[in-house]
């Protein structure tokens, strides 16, 4: 008996399998798709996800000389530098050390509503900064970040 069951399970694996590629179809129609941005990993990491929220995915431009300004994110937050420099302070790092992220590159904060201390970034570069954001654990229709006070630490960072 044992030895029928095991038969009938790699029979209905192998019948899986192939019916899967068996059922493979090409898309149709007009379907466009455009990369927003890739970035290299330095670390690894991991999200979770808390039900009844949502993942906001957002892109923005900053101009040489432009900052963000103090603020927090809600959950774990993955920022891709798709063009220019990102100089990030705060989060993982002290609010006074610099911290580039070049184009190219990702930066991944695991829980940044959890952080010792708030997030600013700045564009020190001379062209403009392009990023795109993937901000986790967002209350539902909630913003994908919050102001926040300067630390006592660091109020403008250079």
């Amino acid at each position: 008996m044992k030895r029928i069951i095991q038969v009938v399970v790699v029979m209905a694996v192998m019948l899986v399998g192939f019916g899967s590629a068996a059922l493979a179809t090409a898309g149709q129609g007009d379907v466009q798709r455009v990369d927003v941005g890739r970035g290299t990993h330095p670390n690894g990491g991991s999200i979770r996800f808390d039900a009844g929220h949502q993942t906001v995915v957002y892109t923005a431009t900053f101009a040489p000389g432009a900052t963000s300004g103090w603020h927090r994110h809600p959950g774990a937050v993955m920022v891709v530098v798709k063009s220019g420099t990102l100089t990030t302070y705060g989060l993982s790092h002290p609010p006074c050390v610099a911290q580039d992220i070049p184009a190219g590159q990702t930066y991944f904060e695991q829980d940044a509503s959890t952080a010792p201390w708030p997030h600013f970034v700045r564009n020190r570069g001379t062209v403009p900064t392009e990023i795109a954001v993937v901000a986790f654990n967002v209350p539902i229709g909630g913003p994908a970040r919050v102001e926040a006070d300067a630390p006592k630490e660091c109020v403008n960072p250079a």
